[in-house]
């Protein structure tokens, strides 16, 4: 009975040992199992002056490859890593290689955190704001008989902002197509700025309100003339967009007669001031077109000409002095 009972007891002794070496083991392997886990993080960007923006970035997001303890890794999210970029030293306007920085969150010791690049390219500008021209974009033919009188659009310019280098290259912008096909009464409404060309440029308001007057002619007479200057300064240089006028008039009496030679299109830029004080040079201003009919005038009654203001260029020429210009002659 002895025997049995020690041979029982050893076999019980042999079991618990087992055991005990079948719960390490597994309590070993459980907290040594390698996992691995990947999370697409967007990439932010620190110390950015207000008056800068980034202009070109080759990478908006980063892979971040975890490896650790499968179950730690069980409870790390994307929130708890971040992709930091320090943008408080740049060079303006050169692209430039930038580190991309690993910031850990609430995460374990032990996991390791790999990114996908460690460095980006960036452009870093200066951020600029300019007004320019909407032109309103008009297409198509208005029914037989009519005609289109000078657009108006309200406001004519607005503010853009962005790159430098984007901004600083655009001089107008342009509304979305306006169709005058087969109409034959004035169209006014509000259009939106076309953007389809514009990227990441950022607009003052985005529609502008375009009146387009269509007007029969009914024996209306057509004349195209030559703009000209008047009261112009001999020191000066003027330069203007649009070099002629299209005028339509009705006679009040048939049997007269009248020429392009009759009717003269001009500017007065007489009143145009060159002080230092109101401004430097070079002048540009909007200044209305006048027309004076110089034969049959009784007769003659214009119903519509356009442009009807046309923007002028002025500068001084080389050699003079602004203060002691002359008033000079009319021309």
């Amino acid at each position: 009975m002895k025997f049995f009972r020690t041979t029982k007891m050893k076999n019980i002794f042999a079991m618990l040992v087992s055991l005990s070496l079948s719960i390490g083991l597994w309590f070993y392997i459980s907290t040594t199992k390698v996992g691995e886990k990947k999370f697409r993080i967007p990439i932010e960007f620190r110390s950015l002056k207000s008056d800068q923006l980034i202009s070109f970035c080759s990478d908006k997001y980063v892979v971040a490859s975890l490896t650790g303890n499968k179950e730690a890794l069980s409870d790390v999210q994307v929130k708890n890593i971040k992709a930091i970029v320090d943008l408080g030293e740049v060079k303006e306007g050169e692209k430039q290689s930038y580190p991309l920085e690993i910031i850990r969150g609430n995460i374990p010791e032990g996991i390791e955190i790999i990114f996908s690049k460690k460095k980006i390219i960036l452009t870093v500008e200066d951020k600029i704001s300019r007004k320019v021209k909407v032109i309103p974009k008009v297409t198509g033919n208005v029914k037989k008989g009519n005609f289109l009188g000078e657009i108006k659009i309200d406001p004519q310019e607005i503010w853009i902002g962005g790159a430098k280098s984007v901004v600083s290259k655009i001089d107008s912008i342009n509304t979305q197509e306006i169709s005058v096909e087969k109409k034959e009464a004035d169209i006014s409404k509000e259009v939106n700025v076309d953007r389809a060309e514009l990227g990441s440029v950022t607009l003052s308001r985005v529609s502008v309100k375009v009146f387009i007057p269509i007007m029969k002619y009914e024996k209306l007479y057509t004349f195209e003339v030559p703009l000209v200057l008047k009261n112009i300064k001999k020191d000066y240089t003027y330069i203007f967009e649009k070099s002629n006028v299209k005028i339509y008039l009705k006679l009040k009496d048939e049997s007269k007669q009248i020429t392009d030679q009759d009717i003269l299109a001009f500017i007065d830029v007489g009143g145009v001031s060159f002080k230092k004080k109101k401004g430097k040079l070079p002048i540009i201003k909007k200044m209305p077109v006048k027309i004076e009919i110089k034969k049959n005038q009784k007769e003659s009654e214009i119903i519509s000409f356009f442009p009807e203001r046309v923007e002028i260029n002025i500068t001084k020429k080389k050699n003079t002095s602004v203060d002691s210009q002359p008033e000079g002659k009319s021309e």
